[in-house]
C-alpha cells in the first residue's frame, strides 16, 4: 500500500524545505593550483586577485588566453546559521544538537567578474538558503512553503518580467531586484576595476535585504574567488564565460520566449550549485490535483509495507523457480539488441520481469541493482531494443504513414501548424544525477563498437549525422568514432540541445548530392519535394518487420513446444509446494491429534480404574448387607442406609460407565478425521510424477545444454549464473532482425510522411529550446523526437527546466542510472512524469550527498511529522524504488543488517581477482559471480603499500607527503615493468579532497620526476572517489592520507559505511594498489577485508626500481 496522498504531500513538503534550506558551501582556498587557483579574501580592503596587488599576477598567463573570476561572496559560518534556526522551530535539546553542527563555511551570493575586475550583472546568483533563512527567522518555517516573502526595501522593485522560475516567486523578486542593483552599481564603475570595498558594499546590502543577522558573517566580509583560463579574443567565447555560472541566466534570445514577449526567462546552469533545481517540481506535485500514475505511487511505498509484503527472494528455492518460469521463452521480449553475446541469467530475468510488469497501459515502477561491473548498460540496451520493436508493432498497423497523424493543429500564440500523435507512449528518457552516468549511456549506445560488427552493414539508420553528433559530444578525441545509427542523444542542458538542434536538425549539407549526410530537416524536405526518395518504401518495410516478426514467432513457438514438459513441470511444482504444505498442515494436525487421544486415553486409564474400584466397593457393600434381626431392632433404618448408599455406589459406577462411553466415543471420532494419510498419499503422487518428470528434464538439459534455465543435478550457482537462458543462436538472430527491421520501419515512416514529421519536427526545436507550448503539442513533440531518436538523456538538474510544461505521467519510460547516488527529491519530478520507471543503482556504492547538516534534516523531519524512511541524508532513489519490489534479495551488510535490493545483476566482469573478491566480500556477502578472465597485463601485482606514518613531515592535513614520494615511484615502476603502458588509462583517487588536490600538484609538476620521464596524468583522472563512480580504469591506485594519531575521526569517517571502499576497489579492472599507513587503517571496518585480501608491496622492491 503506497502512502496517503496526504502524507505524500506532507513528505513533498519535508523535501521542499530540504532543499531550500540547503547551504551553499565555498570553495576551499587552493592559491597553488595552476589550472583554478582560489583565494581567500579576508582582509578589510583587499586586494582582489584582478588588482595589481595581489599575488595573482604572478601566475603565467599562456598566449591568447585571460583570467577570468567568480567570486563567492558573504562567507558565512554554517553553524551559526543554522543555531538561529534551531532556535526559530523550538528544537528540543537544542545545546545538543548544536553540538553536533560541523562548521563549515557557505556562501551568500556568486558572481562573474571579467578580466579587467568588472562584475557581470547577469551572472548574480543569490543563494537561496540565505533568501530562506531570513525568510525562517522573520516569519516561521511555515512561511517558507508559501515562498512569497521579499524584502525589497531600496531596491529597483521588479515587474512583470521577473519570472518566477524556481518556484520561490519572493525570492525570484529579490534575486531580480539585487541584480538589477547591481547592474547599475557596476554602471557607476566607469569601467573601472571593482575593490574589496565596493563588494563589501554591496554584499552588506544584501545581507541587509535577506534579513540576515549580521553574526552570521566575520567582521569584515570575506569572499573567496575562484580564478581560470580562457580563451582571448574569442567573442563567442567570451560571451560564454560571461554567462557560464548561469548557463545564460537572462537569456534574451527569441527562441527561449514566447511570439511577441519582451520578458526573458532566467536559467540556471546545471553546473552552478547556488540553488535548487527541484523546488518548481516538488511545490507542482503538491499543487496537482490529478491522479498520479502507477510509477509515482510505487515510489511512495511505506517501508512498514515493505516489511508486510509478500517478496520472493531470489535466491531462495521458490524464487529459483519464480526465475524458471519468468526466464520461459513465451516471456521474452519480441526484439533484443545486436550484441556479441546473449544476456546471461541474471540480466534476462530482469528484462522478463520488468517487460512483463511495465509493458502495458498502466505502466509501473521497476528497480535492478546493478552492482559495479555486472552490466547495466548491457541491460539498458534491450529494454530500448524491445521499446523500439513494440512502437514498431503499432506503426506496421497503419497503411499511410501520413494518416497516422492527426488533422493539423496551431499552437496559440505561434504561426505553424502541428500534426498530434495520440497513439505512442514510447519515447525513452535517461537520467541520472551523475552526468557521467548520463553520458555512458547515451554515448555509447551510438557508437560502433555497441553493436556486433556482423551487423555493422545491416542498419544504416541515419548513421552519418549520428557520427556528426557524437564527434561533437564525446570529450574523446573524435575524429575516428563512428556511429552505427542515431538511437540516442545526449540533451538536458541548453548547449547540449542546441547542438543537437543544429547537427541532427538544421545542419545544411555538405554535399547535395549525398542525402544520407544531410541534417533531417533538409533530407525530409528533399524527399517531399522529389529530389531523393525514401530510403525504402513504407510497404516494404512494413513487409519485412511483418516477415521478421512471423519467423520470430515461429522459432519462439517450436522451443515452447519442445520445452513443454518444462512448463508442465513448473505448474506442478506449484502445485507439490502446495501439496507440500498441506502435508505439513496435516503432520502438524496428527501431532495435535497424537497429543489429544493420548489425553484422553489417559482420562480413559483412570476411568477404568476407578470404575474397578468402585465396582469393588459395590461387591463390598452388598456382603455388608444387614440381616432381618438387625432390620427388626432397628426398626429398618440400617436397612435403609445400606439400600441409600447402595445406590449411590451404583450411580457412580453408572456415571464412570458413561464418561469411559463418551470419551472412547470421542476417541474413534478423532481418528475418524485424521486425513494424515491423505496428505502422506498427495505427496506420494507427486513425488513419483517428479521422477518421471526427472528423466524427461534431463533430456532436455542434455538437448539445450547452457541455454537451458533449471538448475539440475550438480550445477552449482556460478554455472547457472553464467549462463545466457534460451540464447539458441537461431531465435537469438531471429529477435535481432525484429529489432533491425523495426528500424528500418522507423526510418521509412520518417521518410514517407514527410510533411507531418517536418512540421513537427519544428514544434521540437520550439520545446527544446524552451518554448512555451500545450499539453498536446509538447507530448507530440516528445513522441516525434522519440520517433526520430528512441532514446533521449538529461541530468536531474535539467529535468525541470527541459520537461517544464510535460504533466504527469506524460513520458512512456524514463530510465534512471546510477540510482543510489540520487537523494529521492530529485528523480521526484522525472518519476512524476513518467508512465514507466526503470530505477538502476547500487545501494551499496556511493550515498546521496545531502549538504544540509544531517541534524538540521531530522529535526525538520520530525517537525513535519515525517519518518526517517524519508529523510534524504539516509535514502536514494534507488533505496525507495527497492521497497516496491516483489523480486529482489536481502544482502546482509558487515555490520549485521540486511537490505532488501530489487532484481540484482549478479554476474561481474569488469575487474580481475583480488578486486572482485574484495567488493564481493566488503559489500555482497559473496552473491556476485565472477564472469571474466584474468588479467595478462604486464604490471607489478595488486597490492598495499605501506607507509608509515611520521609526524616530523605532516604538516596537518590530510595529505602524507611520503605517500605521494611512494606513488611517484609506483608509477615510474609500471613506467619501467611496462613502457607501452597508457597512463590515461588510469585512476589515482582519494578519501579526502586535500590529498586529490596536493597529488595533482605534485605529479604535474612540470619540472618533476614523471614529466621528464613522459608519465602524464591526465587532471580529471586525479580526485576523490566520490568523482570516480560510474567509471573504470585499468590501474587505480587509491591513496589514503590521513594517517596521524590525530586524524582518526577522518579515518572512521572513510570507513563509516563500506560504500565508499566499495567504489574505490570496483572502479579498478586490472590492477589496485593502495598507499597508506597499513596498521592505522587495517583496524577499521571494512579496511580490515582489504589488507587480508591484498597482499603487501614492500618499500624496498619500489625503491630498487627508481
Amino acid at each position: 500500500m503506497t502512502v496517503t496522498i496526504d502524507d505524500r504531500n506532507k513528505i513533498l513538503r519535508y523535501w521542499l524545505i530540504i532543499e531550500a534550506l540547503t547551504p551553499q558551501k565555498a570553495d576551499r582556498e587552493n592559491p597553488k593550483d595552476r589550472r583554478e587557483p582560489i583565494y581567500k579574501i579576508n582582509k578589510k580592503n583587499g586586494p582582489m586577485p584582478w588588482e595589481f596587488q595581489h599575488e595573482h599576477h604572478q601566475k603565467p598567463v599562456v598566449d591568447n588566453k585571460k583570467w577570468i573570476y567568480t567570486v563567492q561572496a558573504g562567507l558565512y559560518s554554517v553553524k551559526k546559521l543554522f543555531c538561529d534556526v534551531l532556535k526559530k522551530i523550538n528544537a528540543n535539546e537544542n545545546e545538543t544538537y548544536l553540538n553536533e553542527l560541523t562548521d563549515d563555511t557557505g556562501r551568500l551570493y556568486d558572481v562573474e567578474v571579467d578580466a579587467d575586475g568588472q562584475p557581470i550583472p547577469d551572472t548574480f546568483a543569490l543563494s537561496m538558503a540565505g533568501w530562506a533563512v531570513g525568510l525562517v527567522l522573520q516569519h516561521g518555517i511555515d512561511a517558507l512553503l508559501k515562498g512569497e516573502w521579499s524584502n525589497l526595501d531600496g531596491l529597483p522593485q521588479p515587474g512583470d518580467e521577473a519570472n518566477s522560475y524556481t518556484g520561490m516567486p519572493g525570492f525570484d523578486r529579490l534575486e531580480f531586484a539585487l541584480r538589477e542593483e547591481l547592474r547599475e552599481r557596476v554602471r557607476k564603475l566607469n569601467n573601472q576595476g571593482a575593490t574589496k570595498q565596493w563588494f563589501d558594499e554591496f554584499t552588506a546590502l544584501v545581507v541587509k535585504n535577506c534579513e540576515l543577522p549580521p553574526a552570521m558573517f566575520p567582521d569584515t566580509f570575506q569572499y573567496m574567488v575562484k580564478s581560470r583560463l580562457v580563451s582571448n579574443g574569442n567573442k563567442k567565447q567570451q560571451q560564454n564565460v560571461q554567462q557560464s555560472t548561469n548557463e545564460q541566466r537572462l537569456d534574451q534570445s527569441n527562441n527561449d520566449v514566447q511570439a511577441n514577449s519582451t520578458s526573458y526567462k532566467p536559467q540556471m546552469a546545471e553546473d552552478s550549485l547556488i540553488n535548487s533545481f527541484y523546488i518548481s517540481d516538488l511545490k507542482r506535485m503538491i499543487d496537482d490535483k490529478s491522479t498520479s500514475g502507477k510509477a509515482f505511487k510505487s515510489y511512495f511505498i511505506d517501508s512498514t509495507e515493505h516489511e508486510q509484503n509478500q517478496k520472493v527472494d531470489l535466491r531462495s528455492i521458490e524464487g529459483e523457480m519464480e526465475t524458471v518460469q519468468l526466464l520461459q521463452p513465451k516471456n521474452f521480449p519480441t526484439g533484443t539488441w545486436p550484441s556479441s553475446y546473449p544476456l546471461v541469467r541474471s540480466q534476462q530475468f530482469a528484462v522478463n520481469a520488468l517487460w512483463k510488469q511495465l509493458n502495458t497501459s498502466k505502466g509501473g515502477l521497476f528497480a535492478v541493482n546493478g552492482p559495479p561491473g555486472t552490466g547495466k548498460t548491457t541491460l539498458l540496451r534491450d529494454i530500448v531494443a524491445s521499446v523500439i520493436v513494440e512502437r514498431a508493432k503499432i506503426l506496421a498497423k497503419c497503411n499511410n504513414p501520413e494518416q497516422f497523424f492527426g488533422d493539423s493543429v496551431k499552437e496559440v500564440g505561434y504561426n505553424y501548424p502541428y500534426y498530434p500523435v495520440s497513439q505512442l507512449d514510447h519515447t525513452i528518457v535517461v537520467a541520472s544525477s551523475n552526468n557521467g552516468a548520463v553520458e555512458n549511456v547515451t554515448l555509447e549506445l551510438p557508437k560502433q563498437d555497441a553493436i556486433d560488427s556482423q551487423f555493422l552493414n545491416r542498419t544504416s539508420y541515419y548513421k552519418e549525422i549520428a557520427t556528426d553528433l557524437l564527434q561533437s559530444s564525446s570529450d574523446q578525441a573524435t575524429k575516428d568514432i563512428t556511429a552505427w545509427g542515431l538511437i540516442a542523444a545526449r540533451l538536458g542542458k541548453k548547449a547540449n540541445r542546441q547542438q543537437f538542434i543544429y547537427k541532427v536538425l538544421d545542419k545544411a549539407s555538405e554535399n547535395i548530392n549525398h542525402p544520407q549526410h544531410q541534417a533531417l530537416m533538409q533530407r525530409l524536405l528533399d524527399i517531399q519535394n522529389g529530389n531523393h526518395s525514401p530510403s525504402i518504401s513504407w510497404k516494404d518495410a512494413v513487409n519485412n518487420f511483418n516477415e521478421a516478426l512471423q519467423n520470430e514467432k515461429k522459432l519462439r513457438d517450436s522451443i515452447i513446444q519442445k520445452t513443454k514438459i518444462l512448463d508442465d513441470f513448473l505448474k506442478d511444482w506449484t502445485l507439490m509446494r502446495s501439496d507440500i504444505a498441506q502435508f505439513k498442515k496435516y503432520k502438524q494436525q496428527q501431532l495435535e491429534i497424537s497429543k489429544k487421544i493420548k489425553s484422553l486415553e489417559n482420562d480413559l486409564e483412570q476411568l477404568d480404574s476407578k470404575m474397578q474400584q468402585k465396582e469393588i466397593d459395590l461387591s463390598h457393600h452388598k456382603k455388608s448387607k444387614p440381616n432381618w434381626f438387625a432390620v427388626l431392632k432397628s426398626l429398618g433404618k440400617d436397612y435403609f442406609r445400606w439400600l441409600s448408599l447402595k445406590k449411590q455406589i451404583e450411580k457412580e459406577l453408572h456415571d464412570i460407565e458413561e464418561e469411559i462411553q463418551t470419551l472412547k466415543d470421542k476417541i474413534k471420532e478423532i481418528k475418524t478425521k485424521e486425513d494424515f494419510q491423505k496428505g502422506l498419499s498427495l505427496v506420494k503422487n507427486r513425488i513419483n510424477l517428479f521422477k518421471e518428470y526427472r528423466k524427461k528434464i534431463s533430456e532436455l538439459n542434455n538437448c539445450y545444454g547452457d541455454f537451458f534455465t533449471l538448475r539440475v543435478g550438480s550445477i552449482d550457482t556460478t554455472s547457472a549464473e553464467l549462463r545466457s537462458p534460451w540464447a539458441i543462436e537461431e531465435w537469438r538472430l531471429s529477435r535481432i532482425e525484429v529489432f533491425l527491421r523495426a528500424l528500418e520501419l522507423h526510418q521509412a515512416f520518417i521518410e514517407n510522411a514527410t510533411k507531418p514529421m517536418r512540421a513537427n519536427l519544428i514544434l521540437v526545436k520550439h520545446w527544446l529550446s524552451g518554448k512555451v507550448l500545450s499539453d498536446q503539442a509538447l507530448k507530440t513533440a516528445l513522441e516525434t523526437l522519440g520517433l526520430v531518436v528512441p532514446v533521449i538523456s538529461t541530468t536531474f538538474a535539467s529535468f525541470p527546466r527541459m520537461f517544464q510544461g510535460f504533466k504527469s505521467s506524460s513520458i512512456g519510460w524514463l530510465l534512471i542510472d546510477e540510482a543510489g547516488q540520487a537523494t529521492p527529491q530529485e528523480a521526484a519530478g522525472a518519476i512524476w512524469r513518467s508512465n514507466r520507471a526503470v530505477v538502476v543503482g547500487d545501494p551499496l556504492q556511493l550515498e546521496p550527498i545531502v549538504a544540509l547538516p544531517p541534524i538540521i534534516v531530522e529535526l525538520i523531519g520530525k517537525k513535519f511529522d515525517v519518518k526517517e524512511d524519508w529523510w534524504p541524508h539516509l535514502v536514494s532513489v534507488q533505496s525507495l524504488a527497492d521497497r516496491s519490489m516483489k523480486y529482489g534479495t536481502k544482502i546482509t551488510q558487515l555490520d549485521g543488517s540486511e537490505v532488501w535490493v530489487g532484481a540484482p545483476l549478479r554476474v561481474h566482469r569488469r575487474c580481475d581477482k583480488p578486486m572482485f573478491d574484495i567488493s564481493n566480500r566488503l559489500s555482497y556477502n559473496d552473491m556476485m559471480v565472477w564472469g571474466r578472465k584474468s588479467s595478462t597485463i604486464i604490471l607489478p601485482n595488486s597490492g598495499w603499500i605501506d607507509v608509515h606514518y611520521s609526524e616530523h613531515q605532516h604538516n596537518g592535513s590530510h595529505f602524507i607527503h611520503q605517500e605521494g614520494e611512494m606513488l611517484i615511484k609506483l608509477l615510474m615502476a609500471m613506467k619501467k615493468n611496462n613502457n607501452t603502458f597508457n597512463f590515461n588509462d588510469i585512476y589515482i583517487v582519494s578519501p579526502f579532497r586535500d590529498v586529490a588536490r596536493n597529488i595533482r600538484t605534485m605529479i604535474r609538476d612540470p619540472s618533476g620526476l614523471l614529466m621528464k620521464n613522459s608519465i602524464i596524468i591526465p587532471y580529471k583522472r586525479i580526485g576523490t572517489v566520490h568523482t570516480s563512480q560510474g567509471k573504470e580504469a585499468t590501474v587505480v591506485i587509491f591513496v589514503l592520507g590521513s594517517s596521524s594519531p590525530n586524524q582518526i575521526g577522518a579515518r572512521e569517517w572513510a570507513s563509516s559505511k563500506p560504500n565508499l571502499l566499495n567504489v574505490a576497489v570496483s572502479r579498478a579492472k586490472e590492477r589496485l594498489y593502495v598507499i597508506g599507513d597499513r596498521s592505522a587503517w587495517k583496524v577499521l571496518k571494512g579496511f580490515d577485508i582489504i589488507t587480508n585480501m591484498l597482499e603487501a608491496l614492500f618499500l624496498e622492491d619500489i625503491d630498487m626500481i627508481t
